[in-house]
């Protein structure tokens, strides 16, 4: 499983950045797509067709977003990484949120 630093320069790399929210999370990364983590297996491959795009998933603090990027691995992704330490870590470095 690949991790992304938390960084300001990440989004300047990001084809898709995915986020699923905790409840009463406020904003997200600028740029950054909210699929639910219950719902990205059945909506990813009509968002993101191409299996080698860089997608890089996030969630409130990396645990559920590591669960999805597993999944879309086995679903043949194979450009996907876990952002360590979630929104929470995108907040504490001042990155761009929306």
């Amino acid at each position: 499983m690949k991790h992304a630093r938390v960084s300001r320069k990440i989004l300047t790399r990001i084809s898709s950045t995915f986020t699923s929210r905790t409840r009463g999370q406020k904003g997200h990364a600028a740029g950054a797509t909210h699929i639910g983590k219950g719902i990205i297996e059945r909506d990813i491959e009509s968002t993101i067709p191409d299996k080698s795009a860089e997608v890089i998933l996030y969630c409130g603090g990396g645990y559920r977003s590591i669960l999805a990027a597993d999944m879309l691995q086995k679903m043949g992704y194979t450009n996907v990484a876990s952002m360590t330490g979630g929104w929470r870590a995108w907040r504490e470095t001042g990155a761009p949120t929306e």
